[in-house]
Parts: C-alpha cells; structure tokens; sequence
C-alpha cells in the first residue's frame, strides 16, 4: 500500500497517511509536497529489522521524535539501533549516537570508562 497523506497540516507537521495513520510529515526533497516520516530514505533498512511503518512510527511517537540519548529531535534520516549479535531492535537513534555507540562496540565497560574518564576532566 502506497504511503498517501490527507489531513495535511503543516504548521504541525502533522497528517493522516494511509498506511501509518496519524503520522508526522517531512517536505519532499525535491518538490513542494509532503511525506509520511515512515517513508523516509532508508525504508529498505526498516523492512531488514523487520520493522513496519506502523511499527516504526509507534517507536517514533514512544520516543517522542528524539534521540533516546542526546535528546535531539530525530529528521528524516536517523539510525534503527540493534543489537548485532540478537539482531534485536533496541531504539531509533541520530546518527551521531548511533555512531558513537558502534566506536564503543556497544561494550558498556567502555562506555563506563569514557564517563569516568570525562568526569575526571
């Protein structure tokens, strides 16, 4: 099914698509018009983690649009942040914490470390 919007409102950013219901919206990259955010580059990825549009954006909307970690409100392009060796979907992330997690290989002794180490300077 074709991810078609109605309800357009764009001072919220908001609309009804067809296949997530209400959803938050993003102007095209190339024309004046809208789209669903579940209709974002990387939909290939989505389908790989087994991820639906309404799957994707009840974790969007439990998330509240933001980055679980930094806080920053997620755009249009953002990371499916799973565990590599469960392939278990954990969260949606901006792609700089989603970066500075593989740094850390996901190992939370690491991580513990780096914050240690910040709290020393």
């Amino acid at each position: 099914m074709r991810h078609s919007l109605t309800l357009v409102n764009p001072a919220t950013r908001r609309a009804t698509c067809a296949v997530c219901g209400p959803a938050k919206i993003r102007r095209r990259a190339r024309s004046a018009g809208w789209k669903c955010r579940a209709e974002a580059p990387g939909g290939d990825r989505l389908r790989t983690f087994g991820l639906s549009p309404r799957r994707l954006v009840a974790m969007l909307e439990a998330q509240g649009y933001r980055c679980p970690i930094c806080g920053r409100e997620l755009g249009p392009v953002f990371q499916v942040d799973h565990d590599h060796e469960t392939g278990r979907v954990r969260g949606l992330l901006c792609g700089s914490c989603n970066h500075g997690l593989g740094c850390f290989r996901d190992d939370v002794g690491r991580l513990l470390a780096a914050v240690r180490y910040l709290g020393l300077n």
